[in-house]
């Protein structure tokens, strides 16, 4: 059986943070990442790595509430 709640909404939330933090500058990004345990610092680094490019419309769409 697949698990799907929790782990997609754990990707997605990682994928979320990955975004705004590539939307940062370095220093407010910093600033972010020195909050986080090395655990979730990992993960987040991980997924900012596979992202290329972002697009604008993707950035205004991945963070509203």
């Amino acid at each position: 059986m697949e698990k799907k709640s929790e782990p997609a909404s754990k990707k997605e939330k990682i994928r979320k943070s990955a975004l705004l933090l590539l939307s940062l500058s370095k220093e407010d990004a910093a600033k972010v990442l020195s909050k986080l345990d090395d655990s979730m610092i990992e993960e987040i680094v991980l997924e900012m790595a596979q992202i290329k490019t972002i697009s604008k419309k993707k950035r205004r769409c991945s963070f509203r509430i």
